[in-house]
This record gives structure tokens, sequence and C-alpha cells, in this order.
């Protein structure tokens, strides 16, 4: 059997696959030569009729791409007009997070017509451009359609604006909208074509409650009877945070997710800069193959057998900043002291180019379990060079200059001033280089940590006392003060129990204001933590319990007080999202903090971040909150309602092969600015989000993917996890699995037992089956990356 490598990630595939098993990239045939993808160019504009010679993707599962459509049932005649490439295949995700406009008439398809084939495959359609828009399908006969004299589409006010933004692609006819489709990958659940069939296309079938969740309450009298997750319109196009894409879940589950691959996707790198705990080099390289052509590569890792795993390319300078092998000096005091218990732990990328800085803060390790079978957070924002208009500097650029500062501060290549590869930027540190950019756009608040005792000018850079300036800034709004709302803990590793330390985070996360100079009011909190029966039951098995360590020391004492609530809700399935029910078979590895209304639709505050509930991630307050003691890295970023007033940029620094710019196929950005008289309102996928549909800065929906109100708690029957939990012979995972204990992080690596895989699962009956098949068919698939990878790296060095 011959196995299909991915053009983009280099990714062994199935012969008879369509789409990449890791990037999700199309497998299907390249376009005919001549049509409007394989060669546009600014100065050869594309043309307008559809070729009659363009290939013809069925709807059969036939993989010959040249195959006529099936016919159309006798009640609904072909259009008149002579014959043109039909739809491709269609997935109900395929254009999920893309916004579109229409302007003009096509020969063959009405413009409601084609607004409801854009909207079967996920995509939006609105009347208007806007800096949100990433494609305008202009019609081929012109503005005044079938009657009248026509007049060229170019006359009107859309094309003109469309063709002002750098963001937006100009698609002409309905011919280019179909190979659009065709180059995207096909997420989602196959749907029928309106346009062949006369019929609205089916709905993808609803996300049934989890079989491996613990039972549910009924549901009361007045609730429905359903037990489908709610029905809800698809994300915006723009989040102010995405989830990474997750192998196993429903396309609900994967709703505004991106790849890792997708943030370097036209993107011309001149460097880039890579910080995490765990990277395995080959996972890296394969998820981001442009990376051994990129003239300078800084890697920052905190784990011991990163250079274990794999070789690198020698463009590649690895950094190991394990704290135990460093040493720091107290900022007050002068004296050398030892960090025997830190980490570098941020995670975080730079990806530069000539034109400017795409930032990039997550939650993942860079290891493929963590990516690809975990649910995970991620920021991104482009920013570009500063020029004479711009501020001399902003907040988010300082703390970022001060984090880089630690990090240059142990020597070694990584702190001296070195030339950046294709950029016009002149030798200098990693610092120098952050200062060059323009960051007064942030649409989100930098909150990092870094090793050491800080105090003083100091004090207020790193963590508590960081989020406590920035929270202590904000003006929120007023219903969300006091017992109104609730902060929510969400983290994967559990070092502390209910101590002073429990204390100071609960005063820290207190902090902001209701009305200039009147406090928000102290509020109480609780933990999102997964129980025992979650993680049995999530797509990794008792696996999925290795990357969330815990004692049951610390554990214990939060349940007795009341404090511990499952990841996975536990209210009625019809009132729950299906995006976040769809979640709960992802285990998180996210850390995410917040404070949130009491019905759980609302946020104050929302902290993605790498930082754990420790001290050592978050800081010990001491002498009296004038010191705060930090021994790891960490990296996140802050959303409130003042930040987000912020959003509003069409910069983006994806180019196409002619250098022009264009939009990247994932809308990291945000939709144009526009000046709000108040701030945005924070809501998550429980709220009713219509109004973050619209894009106009009143309402942004952040996809937090769990149940945010007051009442989910433990009950008796939960046990909470902790790593050292050992099961009996009737709770073993789909795997076979009694632990997590001896199962390689790295996923492909031989166990205690010997095996580099999991043994054939011993099916129980129900939904087992569905589990154990995803993970071993991860595995494999990684098996086989892998082996790709390998290659890759021998034909890198000859």
């Amino acid at each position: 059997m011959s196995l299909v490598a991915c053009p983009f990630c280099t990714f062994l595939n199935p012969p008879a696959a369509r789409s990449c098993d890791v990037c999700l990239s199309s497998l299907l045939p390249p376009p005919a030569p001549g049509s409007f993808f394989a060669q546009r160019s600014p100065s050869k504009p594309s043309p307008s009729k559809p070729s009659a010679s363009a290939p013809v993707v069925d709807l059969t599962g036939s993989d010959d791409g040249g195959a006529p459509p099936p016919k159309k049932p006798r009640s609904s005649p072909p259009p008149p007009g002579p014959p043109a490439p039909g739809p491709p295949a269609a997935h109900s995700q395929t254009l999920a997070s893309l916004t579109f406009c229409l302007t003009g008439e096509n020969a063959l398809t009405s413009r409601p017509q084609l607004a409801d084939y854009i909207a079967s495959l996920g995509g939006r359609v609105t009347g208007s451009v806007s800096g949100s828009t990433r494609y305008l399908v202009v019609g081929d006969l012109g503005l005044d359609g079938h009657g009248g004299p026509s007049r060229p589409t170019e006359e009107s006010a859309k094309y003109k604006k469309a063709a002002s933004l750098p963001t937006v692609t100009i698609l002409k006819g309905e011919a280019e909208l179909y190979e659009l489709v065709r180059g995207l990958p096909p997420r989602g659940e196959p749907v029928l074509s309106p346009l062949l069939y006369g019929a609205p296309a089916p709905l993808p079938e609803p996300v049934r409650a989890s079989p491996f969740s613990p039972p549910r309450k009924p549901p009361s009298s007045s609730s429905s009877s359903s037990s489908a997750p709610r029905s809800a319109p698809p994300f915006p196009s723009f989040l102010p945070w995405r989830p990474f894409t997750t192998s196993g879940l429903p396309p609900a589950g994967n709703m505004g997710g991106v790849t890792l691959p997708s943030l370097t996707h036209n993107l011309p790198l001149s460097y880039a800069v890579i910080s995490d705990f765990m990277i395995d080099p080959l996972f890296l390289l394969s998820s981001l193959p442009s990376l051994p052509s990129v003239p300078r590569v800084l890697c920052f890792h905190g784990a011991s057998d990163v250079a274990q795993k794999g070789s690198l390319p020698a463009n590649v300078e690895l950094h190991d900043m394990r704290p135990q092998g460093l040493s720091f000096t107290h900022h007050g005091t002068g004296n050398r002291f030892q960090n025997d218990y830190g980490c570098h732990h941020s995670k975080f990328l730079l990806l530069g180019t000539a034109r400017g800085m795409r930032v990039v803060v997550h939650t993942a390790n860079l290891i493929f379990g963590d990516v690809r079978s975990k649910t995970q957070g991620v920021y991104v924002q482009d920013f570009p060079l500063k020029s004479a208009s711009s501020p001399s500097t902003s907040d988010f650029e300082d703390n970022l200059a001060a984090y880089s500062d630690s990090l240059l501060a142990h020597g070694g290549a990584a702190a001296e001033p070195r030339s950046w590869p294709g950029t016009p930027h002149p030798p200098g540190s990693l610092t120098a280089l952050i200062r060059r950019h323009d960051f007064s756009r942030a649409y989100a608040r930098l909150a990092c940590s870094a090793p050491g005792f800080h105090s003083g000018a100091k004090l207020n850079l790193f963590g508590q006392p960081r989020l406590r300036r920035l929270l202590s800034r904000e003006v929120f709004p007023a219903d969300l003060a006091g017992s109104r709302s609730h902060t929510l803990l969400q983290f994967s590793s559990f070092s502390s129990g209910p101590d002073a330390f429990m204390q100071q985070l609960k005063e820290t996360f207190s902090c902001g204001l209701r009305a200039p100079g009147v406090p928000l009011g102290a509020t109480d909190y609780s933990i999102v933590w997964p129980t025992v029966a979650e993680v049995r039951g999530c797509i990794e098995g008792y696996k999925a319990g290795a990357s969330m360590p815990a004692e049951l020391q610390n554990v214990a004492p939060h349940r007795r007080e009341g404090k511990l609530r499952p990841w996975c809700s536990r209210g009625d399935p019809a009132g729950v999202h299906s995006y976040v029910r769809a979640r709960e078979r992802a285990m998180p590895h996210i850390k995410t903090f917040a404070r949130a209304s009491n019905d759980g639709k609302r946020l104050a505050w929302f902290w993605l971040t790498s930082s754990n509930l420790s001290k050592s991630a978050q800081g010990n307050l001491q002498k009296q909150g004038k010191q705060v003691h930090l021994n790891h890295w960490e990296t996140g970023v802050l959303f409130t309602p003042e930040s987000l007033r912020n959003a509003g940029a069409d910069f983006c620094l994806c180019e196409d092969s002619t250098g022009r710019p264009v939009a990247s196929h994932v809308p990291f950005f945000c939709p144009s600015f526009v000046e709000r008289a108040d701030p945005p309102v924070l809501v998550t996928p429980a709220a009713d989000y219509e109004q973050a549909l619209k894009e106009d800065g009143a309402m942004f929906l952040l996809p937090v993917p769990y149940d945010c109100s007051v009442a989910p708690r433990y009950e008796a029957r939960d046990q909470p996890w902790e790593w050292k939990f050992t099961a009996g012979a009737g709770e073993l995972d789909a795997f076979g699995k009694a632990s997590c204990q001896n199962v390689g992080m790295y996923n492909i690596e031989a166990d205690a037992e010997g095996k580099g895989l999991p043994p054939k699962p011993a099916f129980a009956g129900g939904g087992v089956k569905l589990g154990g098949g995803d993970a071993v068919q991860a595995l494999t698939q990684e098996e086989r990356r892998r082996a790709a990878a390998d290659a890759a790296l021998k034909r890198m060095s000859k």
C-alpha cells in the first residue's frame, strides 16, 4: 500500500485520503493549468468566464476528479445556459470563519443561491465589504444582471473598497469560488450542495452527549426533552483567541480551530523565536516545514530530553533554559541564588518577516499528543514595524521586552547582538528587535512571569503584581460586581492546597473597578478539574492524565471545601453549546482564569496563560506585598473590555508568491477598527452572541471550552483525577490501561512493557470503541508522520 505524502507538512496519509490527517491540507489534485489558483497574478487578470475544461469533483465519493456530477432530480430542472464546472464536494465547515461579500450577477447562479451555498459550507455572507471580509465574489454579468445594459462590476463601491484592502481577495465569477473551495481542507460533515440538488443542504448530525461522560441529572419538566446540545450559529470569523484543532472530535468541537502549520502559511519568514517546555524536533519540523529554510531560528526550551529526540537543522540555535543550570541575581540585594524548583514553561512564537512580527502565545508543548489530542488555546496577532507616526513604546512592548531581557540575562549566543537576515534591522539583540515594532494596537495585555525576587521598579512586571496592576486600572460592568460573578480557575497541574497563596490569588482576581474609584468587590472562586471518569473516557484514555500532574494531598482539601467542578457540563444537554459538549472528550492542557457572570454567559476578563496553579508560576507575595518571588518563566495574555476596545487592524504579514500582501486562510487579524463609545461586551458560547456575528466591535465571543456558570460542582460519586490513580479491572480505558504511569509523552516511545503502541483495546461496548479507535489511529498516524520526518531530515543532511 503506497502512502500519500502531504505536500504541506510531509505527513504520510492513506491512499484514499482527501485531506491531510495532521495539517488538514487538501490532497486533491492541483487546479488545472491556466485556472485561477494555478497562475493568478496582479498583472494577469483571471478569465471572467468559467473554463469548460475545469475539473469537476463529484459528490459520490469517487476518486475520479473528472467524473460528472450526479443528475438532478426531475423536480429541479437544470438552469439554462452553457455548462459550467459544478460545485466541488461540500463539507459543513469548509468555509467556517470566512466572511464573503457578493456583488453583480452570474450567468448560471443567482446571488441568493450563492449565499445559500456559502452558508451551507459554514461561511458568512455580509452585505458590505469591511475589514473582516476575506473574499468578494464578483458576478460575471456585471452590475445590472440579466436585464438591461450592464455596467462593469469594477464600478461598484464594493469592488473599489475591496481593491483598496490588502486582506480582501476578489473572486471573479462562481467558478473561482468553486476553485477556492477545492483548495481548502474539506472540514466537517459532507453535505449536499443546494446548487446541484435544488434543496437546502442538510445540517450535520447533532453531536450527542459523550458516552464517556458521567451520568447526568435528568432534565426538568420545563427543559427540552432533546438530548442534543443546543443548536447555535457558527462562531464569528474573528475570535480574540482560538483552540488548536483536535483529532477525533466532532466538527462542532473544532469550531474556530487552527492548526500549527497554519500559523506560518503564506508567511515569508526571515526569523523565528520558539519558546516552550517540551519540544519534539521531528514533530516541530513536520508541523513547520519551512523552518529549515528560515535564516535564523532561536529555540528556548525547558526539558532535559529535547536534544535526544532528533537532530535539528543547523540554522536552529538551541538554548537550554532549565533554571537548575543557571545562576540568578537577587534584584534587591545583588546576591546570587540557585533556582532549584524553577522551570522554563513559557509557550510562544515570534515569527518575523521583512514587514513585521507575528506574536503567537499558546498553551501547548510542541509534541503531537499535546497539540493534536488535547484542548489548547492560541492567541495570534500581527504587528508592523514602527513608523514616524508610531508611539515610542506601549505597555505590550515594554512587558515583552522585559521578558526578553529576563531570558538574555543568562548570556550565551542569544544575548549577543547578531544580524537578523532578510530584515531591514541592524545587528542587535532580541530585545532590540522587539523594540523596532509597533505593538500599540495589541488587543490583549501581556501578563508574564520570570524567575527572581522582584521588587521596587520591577515589582509590577511579572506574576501576581502584574495582574493586579492590569486589573486595578480597568472599569468593568457594574452587574458583574461582587457576588453577581465568580472566578474560574482552570489549569493542568495541581501543586497548591487552600493556603495563604490561595488567599493571595483570591485578592488578585478580585481586583478591578465597577466605576472610577469604586472597587469591583471580592468574589469567590471554583476550580475546573477533571474527574477520573472524564479522563478514562477521553480520546487518549488514562494517558491524558500524564499531562495533568496532581497529588491527592493537594486536590483533596479543595474537594472538601466544595471548590472543585468537573470538566464536563452537568446541565441539560439541550442548553449546552455543541462546541462545549464536543470538547468534553479532549482533556484540557489549556490554562484559563476568568471572572464570569453567575449564569456563565458574560465575562469581565479572561486570562489565557501557560501558568498553572502554583507559587512558582504566579508568584508568592512577600514583605507585605512589596516583593514577589517567582521560579518559572511563563507567558499569557489578558483580555478585557478595554483591551478589546483597541481591536481593529487590517495589517497582515501573509504574502502570495509574488510578494503581494494577501489575507491568511485563517482570519487571525481583527475586523476594521471603529470608534466605540462604550467598551465591548465579552461573552461565552453559552450567550446569545448574534451581536458578535455583526463584527461591529460591540461584542466579542471568547471560545471558552467549558461551562462557565456557577452551578457545576463535584457530586458524591465524582473522584478527582490524581496521577497516581490506578483503576480496577472494571475501569480500564479503551486501551486496556489502568493508569497513566509508564506512558511515552512523545506518543511513539516504548513504555515500560516494551511496546511502542498500546494493545488492541478490549472493547466493553458502548462508546468505548470510538475512543479506542480514535486513539489507536492517532498513534498509527504519528508513526507514519515520524517516518516522513526522518526521511526529510536525511534529505536535509545531504
